[in-house]
């Protein structure tokens, strides 16, 4: 219900980020160039979480961590390209009910002040992410992802290729 619910919010403004980014109260969304301003931080995040979190950041998490923020400008240009749209960017379940209607549940999403325009994916990985359990496999994972990328295509009634998606 959750991923159906955020796809079809993600399908108003699917495509139309521009366009979006006009209206006030939007917050700035991340680029290649305010992301790499900051790999200082990301790598000190990332050492922070090895020393006081080793049970849950190991030296191997930390050398991905650290690669992927050493080529922040690698692989950033590919998520400017893809298509953008109003996301709520704190999509986790402190910030989500579900509101029960005859028989059915419905979303509702609270708490919007981090919204900006990025990728529909954020908000779908970050639920994601605090929901699943750490015994989840890939089949659960890709179920959940064809969920929210096929909602999205019926709401905004837009082709979206799902290796693509994915990717």
């Amino acid at each position: 219900t959750a991923l159906r619910g955020i796809a079809e919010v993600h399908a108003i403004w699917y495509r139309r980020a521009e366009e979006l980014m006009q209206l006030p109260l939007i917050a700035t969304p991340p680029s290649a160039a305010n992301m790499t301003s900051m790999a200082e931080l990301w790598e000190e995040l990332g050492r922070h979480a090895f020393e006081e979190f080793p049970e849950w950041f190991s030296a191997e998490d930390l050398q991905a961590q650290q690669n992927l923020v050493r080529t922040i400008p690698d692989w950033w240009s590919e998520i400017e390209s893809l298509p953008m749209t109003l996301i709520h960017n704190d999509f986790n379940p402190r910030n989500i009910a579900l509101r029960g209607r005859n028989g059915s549940s419905r979303l509702c999403a609270y708490d919007w002040e981090l919204a900006t325009a990025h990728l529909p994916q954020h908000d779908l990985a970050e639920l994601l992410c605090f929901v699943l359990t750490p015994g989840c496999d890939r089949d659960e994972v890709d179920r959940y992802v064809e969920i929210h990328r096929r909602a999205l295509e019926e709401a905004s009634g837009y082709a979206i290729e799902p290796k693509s998606w994915r990717r």
